[in-house]
């Protein structure tokens, strides 16, 4: 989906299961690529939220990347990774500053974790991002529930799952979203292995500005 926000143009592509893509003229990153139907070698950044095989896949990452690509991973991968070359790893709660074909992008390392499911646990270190280009704020929640560290968060465009079995429902989604009043809520984590369309228009129904994306390589 194309925008023109805050004097910027860009796309947003949800790409599956819970597969973002942004993509600026000058600039262009993929989160949690998984089971993609095609090969586009021309992604700058490749962010990485934890180690589950639906949101770290080297199948997929390999139909994406290309030499000069750049992996932005939790920290607490680095063992798993090793092998890797052009890796920024980072821990909860650090923020990091690149500057790229006269982008600035700033990243905040966000926790991500259930209260009290036992599938994300709190001390393996696994995150979202808080990515902000140019003065635009994307935040993607990666696999957690609402949880506390994310209430003073300001962002644009917010992505956070709504399946509700490993992750926050659609109900603890409508939850966050009035709490920090994104402009854009982009439901994912829904259809493709848990949840279904219901859960992203349940969300809806409770938050105005959820924008419900098609996906776009199916």
């Amino acid at each position: 989906m194309k925008f023109q926000y805050k004097e910027k143009e860009f796309q947003i592509k949800k790409m599956g299961h819970a597969t973002i893509m942004i993509e600026f003229e000058n600039i262009k990153l993929a989160i949690d690529p998984y089971r993609l139907k095609t090969d586009f070698h021309d992604v700058d950044f490749i962010f990485i939220t934890h180690e589950h095989f639906d949101h770290f896949s080297l199948e997929d990452i390999k139909k994406i990347q290309v030499e000069s690509t750049t992996f932005i991973l939790p920290y607490s991968m680095k063992e798993k990774v090793k092998d890797m070359e052009n890796v920024i790893f980072m821990n909860v709660n650090e923020t990091k500053e690149i500057r790229y074909n006269g982008n600035l992008m700033r990243i905040k390392a966000i926790p991500a974790y259930n209260n009290s499911k036992k599938f994300h646990q709190k001390h393996r270190g696994w995150i979202g991002y808080l990515i902000n280009i140019d003065g635009i704020k994307f935040y993607y929640t990666g696999d957690s529930d609402f949880i506390d560290e994310m209430k003073d968060i300001q962002t644009d465009f917010l992505f956070l799952p709504v399946c509700g079995q490993f992750v926050m429902d659609a109900n603890e989604a409508a939850n966050l979203c009035n709490e920090i009043k994104p402009e854009y809520a982009i439901p994912i984590n829904y259809g493709e292995l848990l949840g279904s369309i219901n859960n992203a228009k349940e969300l809806k129904e409770n938050y105005e500005k959820t924008l419900i994306l098609k996906d776009e390589h199916f």
